[in-house]
């Protein structure tokens, strides 16, 4: 076979293997199935709040836009893997970034030198850093009462076509009494992850008719339940 007939093949089977998604996309009926099971966002109450801590990072590397960008005064973390550039004093074990003074002796010079100093010239940025950096320093605790937590997923719903459903969840908890405070579901599913045709293409929640906007589906869970002081 030569090498026109060859892409011509492969042209035909990556269409087939598309599956005419007009007519059939596989695991879209699991998808609308878990949709309906749990799939959103559920909120117990708004919490007005000047920091978390944030157990999604094991470096917190770019934290500090959740002070720049939204308002808030503070993050903790569990600093568990140091990267290339040590922004941290102290090593290993939970830390606290926030916001301080320009003039404060607790300003992280390494987040500056490495980070933020490329920010200049960004409205935003040059607003809070006209009095106000970013410090940070070692805690023996998370002293924050909410904590926000993520894990995810993936199973396989299609042999033939090798369709995958990943789960995504994301909760706000109470450190203290564990009280999940907010909590979101999202699943993801990639019905042709074998063709070249269909890469990327993936359905949510909202691709099903009935969830265009299921329980608030697409707002971020920290946005929905904080309230920066």
């Amino acid at each position: 076979m030569n090498d026109k007939w060859m892409v011509l093949v492969i042209g035909l089977a990556n269409v087939w293997l598309s599956g005419c998604s007009v007519f059939y996309t596989p695991g879209m009926s699991e998808l609308e199935e878990l949709c309906e099971k749990d799939g959103g966002i559920t909120i117990r109450k708004d919490l007005r709040v000047d920091g978390y801590f944030k157990g999604t990072t094991q470096d917190c590397y770019g934290c500090w836009n959740d002070i720049i960008v939204s308002g808030y005064d503070y993050i903790e973390f569990n600093y568990e893997r140091p990267r290339f550039h040590r922004y941290f004093e102290g090593g290993a074990g939970y830390h606290r970034i926030f916001k301080a003074p320009k003039d404060s002796p607790q300003c992280n010079a390494a987040i500056w030198k490495w980070n933020l100093s490329k920010k200049v010239g960004s409205e935003q940025y040059d607003r809070f850093f006209e009095d106000y950096c970013i410090a940070s320093k070692p805690i023996d605790q998370p002293t924050a009462q909410y904590g926000y937590f993520e894990e995810s997923e993936e199973w396989r719903v299609n042999d033939w076509y090798g369709s995958t459903i990943g789960r995504f969840y994301a909760e706000i908890r109470d450190l203290g009494s564990a009280e999940v405070i907010g909590k979101r579901v999202t699943y993801l599913l990639n019905p042709w992850p074998k063709s070249a045709l269909s890469y990327g293409k993936v359905f949510d929640c909202r691709d099903i008719g009935k969830y265009r906007s299921p329980k608030g589906y697409g707002r971020d869970l920290r946005s929905a339940v904080f309230k920066s002081e």
